[in-house]
């Protein structure tokens, strides 16, 4: 799915792409595959995307005229399930993010948040990903807001104990 964001959110069908538009997009792996060439992807770029790798250390690249990365997104609440990963393609007014591996449609549902968030026109490659990234960390966030809250209810106690 392929949406270009203006003074209206529009679907967008794959071969109407224009570089002049704000465009979001949202697609599995397979269906990157078989349209690559349309976006002017780079084939390392596409075997890389679809390389399995075992740890989740991220992987990016600048292209001529792309950026291309590599994420595996971890979960704060339950590290070792964390199994969402995904490849970001930003370029001229593109984002086009793809699911490696979105088993509960996390991913696909943020997307679908971006748009609704975008309904002004004062939209930009940045704002889309800035809000995606924002999405992304929200679930985390009060995770990670009460472990910092349980590390120093413990490290009082530590502190405690060893003036005492």
């Amino acid at each position: 799915m392929l949406y270009v964001i203006e003074d209206t959110i529009e679907k967008l069908p794959n071969e109407k792409i224009d570089s002049a538009r704000l465009t979001i997009g949202y697609m599995s792996l397979e269906e990157l595959e078989e349209q690559y060439e349309r976006f002017r992807f780079s084939e390392e770029s596409i075997r890389d995307c679809r390389e399995e790798s075992i740890n989740f250390r991220t992987s990016y690249s600048v292209c001529e005229d792309y950026i291309y990365s590599k994420l595996h997104l971890v979960k704060v609440h339950n590290i070792m399930e964390s199994n969402e990963k995904i490849s970001i393609f930003v370029k001229k007014n593109l984002c086009l993010i793809v699911a490696r591996s979105d088993p509960e449609r996390h991913v696909e549902q943020i997307v679908k948040n971006i748009l609704l968030k975008c309904k002004s026109n004062r939209n930009s490659i940045e704002k889309v990903l800035y809000l995606f990234f924002d999405e992304l960390l929200r679930e985390d966030n009060k995770r990670l807001e009460d472990l910092e809250f349980e590390l120093n209810l413990l490290e009082d106690t530590i502190v405690a104990k060893r003036v005492s």
